[in-house]
């Protein structure tokens, strides 16, 4: 592990991973990057990080060198209608009078 001075300036909710050296442009992205079992400190670690071909191959991408998740599908709001406001014309917010 590198614990010396990071390449990248880390600012907002952007993130440094110490074992694999990664750099990510979110707690979430980070937190998403880390996998297995979360077991008390007594015990082995088995929690281990993404290679690059793993997030690659998940979809995630690179930009300014820092890991990005994968685009999430977008959340239907519903209307009182029931309609979901991307069914409505031009899939724009409920209309103001």
């Amino acid at each position: 592990m590198n614990y010396g001075p990071l390449k990248l300036k880390l600012t907002g909710q952007k993130t440094y991973c110490h074992h694999c050296e990664q750099y990510f442009n979110s707690v979430y992205a980070f937190d998403k990057h880390r996998v297995g079992k979360h077991v008390p400190i007594s015990e082995p670690a088995q929690r281990l990080c993404l290679s690059e071909a793993q997030l690659r191959s998940g979809g995630w991408n690179k930009k300014g060198g820092f890991w990005l998740t994968p685009k999430r599908a977008p959340v239907a709001l519903h209307t009182r209608q029931g309609k979901a406001i991307s069914e409505r014309k031009g899939g724009r917010g409920p209309r103001r009078a």
